[in-house]
């Protein structure tokens, strides 16, 4: 265990637009300001707002996850960076700097000259490789071991969904030319067999108008044997003719004889054109 007599500090990093009442220029008509706060209690109301409770406080105990703790104490000592991480505030136009990278920077501060930066990067590539990180906090680790922040971006989905897609009256042209499939979405290891099968009886309704209301070539179901049937039936082969192709093809395979009369050939390919006239139809009135 790492030798800190206290956790390790993890801050929120926030940041908000301030409106000067007397700005000094025209480009000091708003001003972006960035702080660092260490608990959710100094969270702003309008923050508390955007990211669960549970999330912000996940972050902040990671101080006593002990694997993170022991790496970035060793990290900070390695490459001469203070315990507590670099302060933020007085690197704070170096880290921020717009310009194409990481939104945050540490590559230019002073004590990354003569390529420790570089060393710091494979530090922390050996850190992944070495370690199972859930997601996604690979993607603080960086802002973790230089400066002791995350800048938490929130995404909430819910742990069970439906999703029943809305498609326009009129597709001609358009990149939506095909009907989108009804989604489910699984989001969480609590979610249950049991809790899948509910969600789907509840919006079956819903479910089965969205078929009717967009039918699709694939809903025409067609045993392929019967449209082979029909292809031989359209290059001039009559219901005989067709049969004993069959059973041609039948005693080839080591199979029985077709067991159907030529009356009901010819029945079944009249069902099968019924049903190719469903792909394209007159609407009831």
């Amino acid at each position: 265990m790492s030798n800190l007599k206290k956790p390790l500090k993890i801050g929120f990093l926030v940041t908000c637009f301030v409106y000067p009442k007397k700005p000094e220029h025209d480009l000091d008509s708003v001003r972006l300001e960035r702080s660092i706060v260490y608990s959710w209690e100094d969270f702003p109301k309008r923050e508390k707002k955007l990211i669960p409770l549970e999330m912000g406080i996940l972050f902040q105990a990671l101080g006593y996850c002990e694997v993170l703790v022991d790496s970035v104490v060793k990290f900070r000592k390695t490459f001469g960076l203070p315990a507590e991480g670099i302060p933020f505030k007085k690197y704070e136009k170096l880290i921020c700097r717009a310009e194409p990278g990481p939104i945050y920077k540490f590559d230019t501060i002073p004590e990354m000259r003569n390529g420790k930066y570089e060393q710091a990067k494979k530090f922390l590539k050996k850190f992944v490789k070495d370690n199972i990180i859930a997601n996604p906090l690979s993607i603080y680790l960086e802002t973790i071991f230089f400066a002791g922040f995350v800048d938490i971006v929130y995404y909430r989905y819910d742990d069970l969904a439906i999703q029943i897609p809305f498609i326009h009256t009129y597709t001609t042209g358009t990149i939506e030319p095909y009907r989108p499939p009804v989604a489910i979405f699984i989001n969480s290891l609590a979610v249950t067999k049991k809790s899948v099968h509910q969600l789907i009886d509840e919006h079956w309704g819903e479910i089965n108008f969205y078929f009717k209301k967009h039918p699709y070539i694939s809903d025409v179901q067609i045993a392929k044997e019967k449209l082979q049937n029909l292809a031989m039936k359209m290059k001039g082969k009559t219901s005989s003719q067709i049969l004993d192709y069959l059973n041609d093809e039948n005693i080839k395979q080591g199979k029985a004889a077709v067991d159907k009369e030529e009356d009901a050939m010819r029945q079944e390919l009249n069902r099968t054109k019924k049903q190719l006239k469903q792909l394209i139809c007159r609407r009831k009135k």
